[in-house]
Order: structure tokens, then C-alpha cells, then sequence
């Protein structure tokens, strides 16, 4: 490996959000095990060698998506000090160790083996001995592990306490030892004080980031954090822990925004090193929420929140822990150690819907294999462009001629639905929402879209070819939120940008009615909003576009749609918010002051869904910012900025910010999308007409004949022949008398 890394292992504050990704390391989402060698530091012998004992352990990991652990052992009780070595039988027989690290690389996973405990406990930096024999344990254990898997890295210590000084210096005495037998593995190194989360800020802000000093040209060093923030959540049911008052936190907490604002703040923390350590990749390798106590909602937004952080800026993870010792009430994404029983809450936070969705590749589709055929035309394009890449809605019902659901093979999913352009080529779909007693909603990427494009819906097939759903999105939409989910996370269906994990306030309604399935409807409470984590995708564009379906309850002076920033006037990058009967486009290039900042007209009247959207090219100050209502273009202005704001910030949907009180959205929000790209006119129109206009597509089941138009008869006076008119055309014929007055 050529990784230069920075493993902050301390309960150093949340990831945080940022602006700078951290430089990708070969290893993604891991977890933490413990138990294996329980003996080393415990009376306890409670499954110690139940799972770990069984080979199958190790595959479950791998085959449930993680592809490192993190192996903890008190490696100084596998030191024999009147020897000066390393035990090779007994007890604490280092093949002992040796035999499970096979194990987890056989398996296919990454290795992170952890000095977890010093002695029984923390490290001790005022024990000169203790440091002493630290150095010579990993220096024993290096010599030991030389010629090992690259798979396997050190992890120097866990959680260790001030003075961080001390610990800096160490660190680096103990990695010129190890450096001796192994010059590039991989060594994760942790940073301050395991029990405190502002361990590197000391009450300031930003945090003492230059107490963290690594050894100079050493590539393969990367730092750990660990974040329980706050702890009063995450150690909720924990009677081993204590809270402020001396009480063991043995009780239930309710997730509150307070909560939420905490973990964005210490979030915030982690981002602002990653800022200015852009080369150093960081790892966090504990987070994690009791079970036992805490809701499995609150529990799975929280875990969701940090995941999501960690994967929006690359940043590698481990949750605490694989299987519970703790009673059955503990952190583990597996809550009994002796059964098979996975928490579907923390595991549907580690691995959302489509996270491991790799791009497909599309081939012609064998048509003979599908019994049903709907061709689907898209007369309704008004457009002179040829638009490339267009993600059509189609939308199916019984109300189609001779379609019907009991024709698929998997009716209750549409599992067997597939599309293909008009040379027979498959072409990717999302399901937005699937109804199959009503109308179903389906996102088509279209290769080309003219008024004389046609598509075929193909369904009625045992074993149809594989789809990936984030297909549909071009390569310049950094994200698309359809907001139909019944609950957060609020997934973004391209794979480039965040999902919304985190909510303000309690009168948010997920699920209710949208302009294309579900919307979310933000009532009229105090503070309402969704939050999403920062993400380098999300801003610091030279251009960019940015669109939403809202549907008000009232106008309100200040009321927030779509905003990528941290507070009033700090860390802005862009916003929309609604003042009275318009709605404000403002973008940022400095961070605290809006310079493009323009109005469009709403309509007067309220209750109706309204498709707005506004683009923004920096590279020329001759009308580079454009304003859309409804597919039509409304305002365009000419204002000279510079790429648009990257510093660190969430994305806030229904209010200005994250923290905002009475600048709350009252009413709906759906189809929320970001490009980094002018999108056309046309585009943009067609984006509009697709979802708004019944006429935009047209359907017709193969085989089955269109229905038959109204006619109406009518007798040529002069000849006496009798014959018939579609009563369209005589309805048109009628209405061009009228308006020419004859």
C-alpha cells in the first residue's frame, strides 16, 4: 500500500462534514470484534469461543458487506517480560492470535489489529515503564507479523487519555521501531482523550489541529476517531457509564434536535480537519448507539448520519461491534452471540437500499422472452433539442388499453419490468412507486428524446436481466431525492450525493401526497426540516442547477426550501427560500454574503404544486442565471461570481438551515434535484411536462388496438353522401369558426 492515513481513534468529536474528501483507502465498512480474546483482559468467559469458534463467523461477516474488522487484543499479556518475547504457548500463545487473523483474511477481509487494551486498561502516559514496554510489545509484534498479508495493519493503541503531547511523541517512537521490520504497513493512529468528544478543541473552534504532528514522509500512517456524540444517547441502557450527575446511564433518551445539533457540531469538527489535512485519510473505526434502550428509529437516523458521512467523504468505518456481549442490549448489528439474529435497524443503517449497486451494463434485450410489450411515444415534447440522457416518467395502469398487472410475473413488485429503446437496446428504470391497484410511477433513462422517440415497457418474464436503478441519472445530477420513503433516510437515487438521515422538529409528514408518489409535507411546526450530511458533490460548482416541486400552505416571509449551509451567515454556499409571493435564489462565493441574488414570481394563489428551477453559470457574467416556473422561463439576469462556495455545510431541506427556527417551509416539497450543469431550456421544460402534462407520453400495448376516437356523422349537403369525423377534428374545425367570427 501507498496510503498516507490519519486513524483518529479517540472519541474525538463526529465525522464531521467537509468539503475535501479524504484520500480513498482499499478497505470500506468495517466492524469491531471483541470477545475473541476476552481471557486477555477479563474473568469472563461468556462465548468466547461460541462464534469465534465457528468458521462460518467469518464468511457471515464478509457476505454481509463488510470487508475489514477491527481485531482488539491486550497484546501485553501475549509479552513475557522476563524473557523479553512473545509467548508461544499457554494461554496467551500469540498463535493463538495468528489463527484467527487467518482466519479473517481467508475470508477475504482486511485486518486492523488493535492494542485495545494496555495491561488491562488505558494507557498510562505518566508510567515510564509502561510506555517503555508498549514500544517493545509492538516492536516484538511487527517483528512477528513481518512478511504478513498487507491486509494487516496496526492500530497503536485505543482511546488513550492526555496530555496528548506524550501520546504524540510516542506514537512516533513506537512507529520508528516498527518502521524497522515493516517499512510500509499500513499504522492507524490515534489521537487525545477516548472519553471526551472535544478532546482536540478544548472549548475552541476551530480545534487544535496542529497538536497532531506525523512522522514526516511516512505515507502509510492514518488517523482514527472514534464519535459516541452525545453520549447521553448513544449510552443510553449502558450501567457502565455515567452521566454528569453520577448516575449510571442505565435509562431511555429520546433522540431530540438538540441531540442532532450536537452530533453536526462535532461533525463539523472532523470536516474542519479533513479541510486542512486534505492528504491524510481518516478513519473511524467505534461509533455506535445501545440498543437495549435507545427507539430503533432514533437509533437507525443516528447510525444512518454518521454512515453516511463517512461514505460522502470517503472515509472508512467500523461500527461497534459484530455481536453483543453486553447482555443482549448492547451496540452490535447482531443482538444474541449465540444465535443468528441481525438488528434490522442498525443493519439497514451500515448497508441502505442500493449501496453496493455497480453501474450495469445494458445489451439488447431478448423481447421473445417477455410475454407483454408496451410501446410508449412522447408526442407531447415540445422541444427542438434533442435532449440525451432524459430520465422520462412513465406511469402505468389499468387505465392503458389491454394493460394489466396480472400479466407481470412479480405483480407486487414489478420485479420482471424492463425497457428498452426502439433498436431492442435495455435501457435503465427506477421504481419510483409501485401500485398494482392503482398507478405506478417509473423513472426510464431515454437515449434520445424527440417528439418521435418511442420506448418499449416489457414485462411477463421469469428470469429478466439486471438493472441498476442509479442508471437513470446522467453523470451531471449530484442529486435526486424523490422523497416517497415512509421515514428517513430519504435515499438520493444517483449514488452522488447524501440521503437525508436527519430530521428537525415533530411535525414533519413523510409519505404524503406528492406530484409523483410520495412528498414530504412540513406543516407548520417550529424548526421542521430534513438535513443532510455536506458532500464535496454538493457545491463548489462553476455551474450548476437546482430545482424542487413545492406545493404551499401560505406564503411566509422567510421560509426556507433548499439551502447548502451551516447557519445565517456562515459556510453559505446556496439557498431558496420563499419571501411572500416569490421565492429567492441567493449563491454564495466567499461563504457569508449572498452575490447572485434574484426573485421569481409565484403565483398568487396557494395550494397548488409548482415546479421551480434556477441555474447559474460562473464562467460568464452575461445572463448567467436563470430562473424557471412551471417549464417556462421566467427571470434571467447577469451577475459576475465566482465558483460557488465549497466550505463546510449541510443540505437543509425545508428551512434556511439546519438549526432554523421560524424560517420553516409550510407546506410540501418533492422532486428535489442538483446538477452540476446548466440544464437547457428544453430540458427543463421537458422535466416539467414529463411529471405535469397527461400528454407529454402516450401508450399502446402491443397487439391491442388503440381505441376507436368519438365520431360523429354528418352529410354533405351538396352531394348527399353520408360519412363520419372524429369528433376531435370537428371540435377543432368548430372552434376556428368561432374565433374567426363566421
Amino acid at each position: 500500500m501507498n496510503i498516507r492515513a490519519i486513524v483518529v481513534s479517540a472519541v474525538l468529536a463526529l465525522c464531521a462534514a467537509q468539503a475535501f474528501a479524504t484520500p480513498k483507502l482499499p478497505f470500506t465498512r468495517g466492524t469491531n470484534c471483541r470477545g475473541l480474546d476476552e481471557r486477555a483482559y477479563s474473568s469472563s468467559t461468556l462465548y468466547q469461543t461460541y462464534i469465534y469458534g465457528l468458521d462460518s463467523t467469518y464468511t457471515d461477516i464478509k457476505e454481509k458487506g463488510f470487508d475489514y474488522v477491527r481485531f482488539s487484543v491486550d497484546l501485553t499479556k501475549y509479552y513475557d517480560q522476563t524473557n523479553d518475547r512473545l509467548y508461544t504457548s499457554g494461554n496467551y500463545d500469540i498463535g493463538i492470535i495468528d489463527g484467527f487473523i487467518r482466519k479473517f483474511l481467508n475470508a477475504g477481509l482486511y485486518v486492523h489489529l488493535l492494542m485495545g487494551r494496555v495491561d488491562g486498561g488505558s494507557i498510562n502516559l505518566s508510567d515510564n515503564d509502561q510506555k517503555e514496554r508498549f514500544k517493545r510489545v509492538w516492536q516484538l509484534v511487527a517483528e512477528h507479523y513481518q512478511g504478513w498479508s498487507d491486509k494487516l495493519a496496526f492500530e497503536l493503541c485505543n482511546e488513550p487519555g492526555t496530555p496528548y503531547g506524550s501520546l504524540n511523541n510516542l506514537e512516533k517512537q513506537t512507529v520508528a521501531l516498527i518502521r524497522q521490520t515493516n517499512p510500509t504497513r499500513l499504522i492507524l493512529w490515534p489521537v487525545g482523550d477516548g472519553s471526551q468528544p472535544w478532546v482536540l478543541t478544548q472549548a475552541a473552534n476551530p480545534p487544535k489541529f496542529d497538536w497532531v504532528t506525523l512522522p514526516e514522509g511516512d505515507t502509510n500512517i492514518a488517523v482514527v476517531v472514534h464519535t459516541y456524540a452525545p453520549a447521553d444517547f448513544t449510552h443510553q441502557g449502558a450501567d457502565w457509564s455515567y452521566d454528569a450527575n453520577g448516575n449510571k446511564r442505565n435509562y431511555h433518551v429520546d433522540l431530540t434536535d438538540a441531540h442532532r445539533a450536537k452530533l453536526r457540531e462535532d461533525l463539523t469538527y472532523v470536516s474542519q480537519y479533513i479541510q486542512t489535512h486534505p492528504d491524510v485519510p481518516i478513519v473511524l473505526n467505534e461509533f455506535g448507539v445501545m440498543c437495549g434502550k435507545s427507539y430503533e428509529s432514533d437509533a437507525h437516523e443516528w447510525l444512518s448520519t454518521v454512515r453516511e458521512f463517512c461514505d460522502a467523504n470517503k472515509i472508512a468505518w467500523a461500527h461497534f461491534e459484530y455481536t453483543d456481549f453486553n447482555n443482549y442490549k448492547g451496540m452490535a448489528s447482531r443482538s444474541h452471540p449465540t444465535g443468528d439474529t441481525w438488528r434490522t435497524n442498525v443493519v439497514d443503517a451500515l448497508f441502505p437500499k442500493g449501496w453496493d449497486d455497480m453501474p450495469g451494463a445494458y445489451e439488447q434485450l431478448d423481447l421473445s422472452k417477455f410475454d407483454k410489450k408496451l410501446q410508449i411515444s412522447f408526442t407531447g415534447y415540445a422541444g427542438t433539442e434533442t435532449l440525451t440522457n432524459f430520465p422520462v416518467l412513465v406511469k402505468l395502469s389499468s387505465a392503458i388499453g389491454g394493460f394489466s398487472y396480472d400479466d407481470f410475473r412479480q405483480k407486487s413488485t414489478g420485479g420482471d419490468l424492463r425497457f428498452a429503446d426502439s433498436t431492442g437496446r435495455q435501457v435503465p428504470h427506477e421504481i419510483d412507486t409501485w401500485n398494482p391497484n392503482g398507478v405506478s410511477t417509473v423513472w426510464v433513462r431515454v437515449p434520445k428524446l424527440t417528439a418521435s422517440t418511442r420506448i418499449y415497457a416489457c414485462y411477463g418474464c421469469d428470469n429478466p436481466p439486471a438493472v441498476t436503478a442509479m442508471d437513470v441519472w446522467d453523470d451531471d445530477y449530484v442529486g435526486v431525492w424523490h422523497l416517497n420513503e415512509g421515514g428517513l433516510p430519504l435515499y438520493e437515487s444517483s449514488h452522488r450525493g447524501p440521503s437525508f438521515t436527519m430530521r428537525n422538529g415533530q411535525d414533519l409528514a413523510f409519505a404524503s401526497a406528492g406530484v409523483v408518489g410520495g412528498s414530504v409535507d412540513f406543516g407548520n411546526g417550529l424548526s421542521n426540516s430534513v438535513i443532510a450530511v455536506d458532500h464535496d458533490n454538493l457545491d463548489g460548482f462553476e455551474k450548476f442547477t437546482v430545482e424542487a416541486w413545492t406545493k404551499q400552505g401560505s406564503h411566509k416571509s422567510s421560509a426556507g426550501i433548499l439551502g447548502k449551509r451551516q447557519s445565517y451567515n456562515k459556510y453559505v454556499s446556496y439557498f431558496l427560500y420563499d419571501t411572500g409571493s416569490k421565492t429567492k435564489f441567493c449563491v454564495s462565493d466567499n461563504g457569508t454574503n449572498c452575490v447572485v441574488s434574484f426573485d421569481l414570481a409565484m403565483p398568487a394563489s396557494n395550494g397548488g404544486w409548482e415546479h421551480q428551477a434556477f441555474s447559474l453559470d460562473t464562467t460568464t457574467a452575461s445572463s448567467n442565471v436563470k430562473g424557471y416556473l412551471n417549464g417556462a422561463p421566467s427571470v434571467t439576469a447577469s451577475q459576475a461570481i465566482g465558483r460557488v462556495n465549497d466550505d463546510v455545510g449541510f443540505l437543509t431541506l425545508g428551512n434556511l438551515n439546519p438549526n432554523g427556527k421560524d424560517s420553516y417551509f409550510n407546506g410540501s416539497i418533492d422532486e428535489v434535484r442538483i446538477s452540476k450543469c446548466v440544464r437547457s431550456e428544453d430540458w427543463i421544460k421537458a422535466t416539467h411536462d414529463t411529471i405535469a402534462d397527461a400528454s407529454f407520453a402516450t401508450y399502446a400495448v402491443e397487439g391491442v388496438a388503440p381505441p376507436e376516437p368519438d365520431r360523429i356523422l354528418y352529410v354533405n349537403v351538396a352531394s348527399g353522401v353520408t360519412n363520419t369525423l372524429d369528433s376531435a377534428l370537428v371540435t377543432s374545425y368548430i372552434t376556428n369558426i368561432v374565433k374567426q367570427g363566421s
